[in-house]
């Protein structure tokens, strides 16, 4: 949760960040996912990390947006919230759990739409 804009450096991680396997990561039709620091960061680590871009409005290919859901759902959706903090605290609290709860996450990658990101 950022509540600033975007820029390229906050899409980076560390190098360290990056699993020794590889990663594929995935990103909006944005400008920051476009921008010189993501393109030099993709380009650094070509053997381990590849970047999808998808088209700028489909939800239903972004894996990302299955997690949203379940954020909106499980934190939000049985807690409400009265403000700004105690939403924070429990989108944190819920994405802390979903940690350690890996099988639920590899879960999400078994949608259909979204297999080619597993």
């Amino acid at each position: 949760m950022h509540s600033r804009p975007s820029s390229g450096r906050l899409f980076t991680p560390g190098q360290n960040s990056i699993g020794r396997v590889g990663q594929y990561s995935t990103g909006a039709d944005n400008p920051v996912h476009k921008s010189g620091v993501v393109k030099r960061f993709v380009q650094a680590n070509a053997q381990r990390l590849r970047l999808i871009l998808l088209p700028g409005y489909c939800p239903e290919l972004n894996p990302d947006e299955l997690l949203n859901q379940d954020v909106k759902t499980n934190a939000l959706g049985k807690s409400r919230p009265a403000n700004k903090g105690e939403m924070i605290k429990a989108v944190r609290s819920h994405l802390h759990s979903r940690q350690k709860q890996p099988a639920i996450i590899r879960n999400l990658f078994k949608e259909k739409h979204v297999r080619y990101a597993a």
